[in-house]
């Protein structure tokens, strides 16, 4: 027979669009011909000839390609040259594929005929399902799903999926009952709903995989049953009865498949038993991205600790995609963070009209504070009032020392986290003591005058520089930003009051991430305070009080009272030495029956959150104690230096006796305050307490005035920088010599207003002498020695000290050494001036 039709070819998959590497198959047909002989084919473009490459197997497509080929046959017929274009856009496809039974399994009356769906989204496609009816896991060597399976009894039916990028599917399970016949009117196992009933089941829809809509057999319509002999078959928490109430499935105590079972779902997390993504963050914060699985249900409880009903948990308006999917602390709020500092001397000014014959009269009087940098710093006001207010307890807690390893000391607070905690840093200002004593000696000279009874006030002013940092790594943009000096209250030691404030940045500016700027201000303050201040200046904080600010994402603070604030709580950690750190850490992921958020427990956030290195001890009395954080010896507790860790807020956790650290829980709108406390002198107050009266924390009589620190920081008549020595006789005249390179060596000379002279080189020792002094100078060197100077009341000049080479204007042959004052001159009454 003449064959004289060519053979037809075809491509199998043919030419198109694909996300994946094409394998590509040529079969040749020769109807009734005498059959096929060979297939050429070329993948350059060019046309085939029966020189080109013969087709054998499958050919491999991994990037845009035009095919070209054709076949001949036994008689020689050739085929016209066919052409297919393969385009291959190739995509990232992670994610595995969703297979789906229908029907579920479930209670039923007759066998059921069982279909399994793959469905891979918008990745390379479903390659493969495979199934076993016999109980045990299925492999991609059991047997591949291509029809219908029947059931005709009792089955557990496990399968899994593949796609074409091998990502592979976790085995899934249905169970198939195969009950028969029911009794009309009977309950068997009491859950509300008869038997027969439970055996008709009910349609429920599903949204398995995170789009946003319910559509496709999968998803819509699906029915279910229920076991008649039992309530609560996959013990789930939810009775059959709540489960077709709920349009939820009975037999899978996961509905949704998102890895929560759905009695935590409705009673724990108060999501949606029903859709994988309940606060449908999975798409991306504009809902326009392929559905992310790590932001499903399951995954945001159990891999990220968030909130499933919440898309953006810790309420900084960052969404959790953005956080989880992108970078940053999803659990931890990002906010801006402005630091304010004092890097100025401290200007304090009162224009007084006071009475005639005080030698101020009609002046202003002026106070320079120099400004203690290495003591000025970054505190929480907070810890700070709650120390100093209560370290009088506090020391009588731990006794003035302790045997064990660490005290438990704690104490409830009724403060809540606020916005100027969030986004700000206050600074404390501290004061050189010499200068406090300096300035402050004038003043209060001039009040025991009766100087300021019946004075016209005006006012005063308070001016220093101050530092704005933007401590964030973003840009923002300030507007009217209030900063605030604020006071320690010597009535109320544990609070601090206003005493009144400046605004900056009228209009709109932007400062840059790590950025700073410095503004001169000058604060109107009213004459009290300023004389206030004149008397002591300590206990001084400048801090935010208000402010307009977004950043340059657009973020504008407003929300951060109404939503950040209300979804978390406050940690907060003062190392004692300038450095505080405070943490918005979400609190609203797990709830009680009422819908409320139970809270975080504070170890947990510590480690887990945060990521700190800290660890506690069990004190003698069985106590698990805050021992250290960061495993560094500056920030563990310390017996010789009264160093130890306290513990306080608002936390109802602090109203219980006794209660280990691992137990403290962190609820919405609690704050908690973790603070170092020192006493290195022991003289009963902490060292932050002394950078604000301005005393030395090595020392604990600063002044060396006979008085403790402490003794004086409870009295409202003294001040523990100011030497007020005994009679209540206050400081006239101080005189102080620094030797040349030697500033260890300093000495010093009170002079007293009943005219007594006071060495503070050591304890303070008065001069026994019946002289009275009307002022005094010293000089001198560590070499040469220290040499004095007075001028009695009576005008007349004595000198002691060292009289090396006759120094003092007497003898050489004199004592080298005078240790009382002696006469070097005859007594004149004409003496008015001393310089050494």
């Amino acid at each position: 027979m003449a064959d004289e039709d060519p053979p037809v070819t075809s491509a199998s998959p043919v030419g198109g669009n694909y996300n994946f590497a094409q394998s590509v198959t040529l079969t040749c047909d020769d109807g009734a011909g005498s059959g096929c002989a060979a297939t050429y084919y070329t993948v350059d473009g060019t046309d085939p000839d029966t020189g080109s490459t013969a087709y054998s197997a499958a050919i491999a497509i991994a990037a845009d390609t035009t095919l070209k080929f054709f076949s001949v046959d036994n008689q020689a017929n050739a085929e016209a040259i066919k052409t297919e274009t393969y385009v291959i856009t190739l995509i990232v496809d992670e994610d595995a594929p969703q297979t789906t039974a229908s029907p579920l399994g479930g209670s039923y009356f007759d066998a059921q005929n069982v279909t399994l769906t793959c469905d891979d989204g918008a990745g390379s496609g479903c390659a493969a399902t495979y199934y076993t009816i016999d109980g045990s896991d299925p492999t991609s060597a059991s047997t591949a799903y291509i029809a219908a399976i029947d059931i005709a009894a009792d089955t557990t039916l496990k399968f899994f999926s593949v796609d074409n990028y091998d990502n592979e599917e976790a085995i899934k399970t249905e169970v198939y009952v195969i009950i028969g016949q029911c009794q009309p009117g009977v309950d068997t196992d009491q859950d509300g709903i008869e038997d027969c009933d439970e055996l008709d089941g009910w349609l429920i829809d599903i949204e398995l995989n995170g789009d946003g809509v319910i559509s496709g057999v999968n998803e819509v319509d699906i029915l279910v049953t229920s076991d008649p002999t039992q309530a609560d078959a996959d013990q789930d928490g939810l009775e059959d009865l709540e489960e077709r109430t709920r349009r939820t499935n009975p037999n899978r105590a996961d509905t949704d498949l998102d890895g929560l079972d759905d009695g935590d779902e409705v009673y724990v997390y108060f999501s949606d038993p029903k859709d994988v993504d309940s606060d449908d963050d999975a798409t991306g914060p504009d809902h326009d991205l392929q559905p992310n699985s790590g932001l499903f249900d399951g995954a945001e409880v159990k891999t990220h600790h968030t909130s499933p009903m919440m898309d953006d948990t810790d309420g900084d308006d960052y969404t959790d995609y953005q956080e989880i999917a992108v970078a940053g602390r999803p659990l931890v709020a990002d906010l801006p963070l402005i630091k304010v500092d004092i890097i100025s001397n401290l200007g304090v000014s009162l224009d007084a009209q006071v009475q005639s014959g005080c030698e101020i009269s009609n002046s202003t009087m002026e106070a320079d504070f120099t400004r203690s940098v290495s003591r000025s710093a970054n505190k929480s006001e907070v810890s700070s009032a709650y120390s100093i207010g209560y370290s009088a307890s506090i020391h009588a807690e731990v006794g003035g020392g302790w045997v064990g390893p660490v005290p438990h000391v704690s104490g409830k607070v009724e403060v809540s986290a606020s916005v100027s905690q969030s986004t700000s840093f206050e600074s404390a200002a501290s004061f050189e003591s010499s200068s406090v004593n300096e300035n402050t000696s004038d003043f209060r000279r001039y009040e025991g005058e009766n100087c300021f009874d019946d004075t016209s006030v005006d006012s005063g002013s308070l001016t220093a520089t101050i530092r704005i940092t933007n401590a964030s790594n973003r840009s923002v943009y300030l507007q009217n930003l209030e900063i605030g000096a604020r006071r320690r209250d010597p009535v109320n030691p544990g609070e601090f009051y206003s005493l009144a404030s400046t605004t900056l940045y009228p209009t709109e500016n932007d400062i840059g991430g790590g950025a700073s700027e410095d503004h001169e201000v000058a604060i109107t303050i009213d004459a009290l305070t300023a004389m206030d201040l004149l008397g002591d200046p300590t206990g001084l904080f400048f801090s935010v009080n208000d402010f307009e600010i977004r950043d340059e994402d657009g973020r504008n603070f407003a929300f951060i009272q109404q939503t950040t604030l209300n979804q978390t709580g406050m940690l907060e950690i003062d190392y004692g030495d300038g450095t505080v750190e405070r943490y918005l850490i979400a609190t609203n992921v797990e709830r009680d029956s009422g819908n409320n958020p139970i809270g975080v427990n504070l170890d947990w956030a510590m480690r887990d959150v945060l990521g700190l290195d800290f660890d506690t001890e069990v004190n003698d009395q069985g106590i698990s104690v805050l021992a250290w954080i960061d495993n560094d010896t500056d920030y563990k507790y310390n017996t010789d230096l009264l160093k130890f860790w306290i513990i306080l807020g608002s936390s109802d956790s602090l109203d219980v006796a006794d209660f280990d650290f691992e137990d403290i829980v962190l609820k919405q709108g609690d704050f908690i305050s973790l603070t170092l406390m020192q006493d290195s002198d022991k003289d009963g107050l902490f060292d932050r307490e002394e950078d604000y009266y301005g005393t030395d924390p090595l020392l604990a009589d600063s002044d060396r005035d006979l008085f403790s620190d402490r003794e004086e920081a409870d009295s409202d008549r003294r001040h523990p920088v100011v030497p007020e020595f005994p009679a209540g006789k206050t400081t006239k005249q101080v005189a102080t010599v620094v030797p040349t390179n030697n500033f260890l060596d300093v000495r010093t000379l009170v002079l007293l207003e009943n005219g007594t002279i006071w060495d503070l080189d050591g304890v303070p020792l008065m001069k026994e002498t019946d002289l009275e002094f009307e002022s005094i100078a010293g000089g001198g060197s560590s070499a040469w020695g220290f040499t004095w100077f007075g001028i009695t009341t009576d005008g007349d000049l004595y000198a002691w000290g060292s009289n090396k080479y006759g120094k003092l204007g007497i003898q050489e042959s004199q004592p080298i050494e005078q240790v009382e004052p002696v006469l070097v001159g005859t007594a004149c009454n004409c003496w008015k001036e001393v310089v050494a």
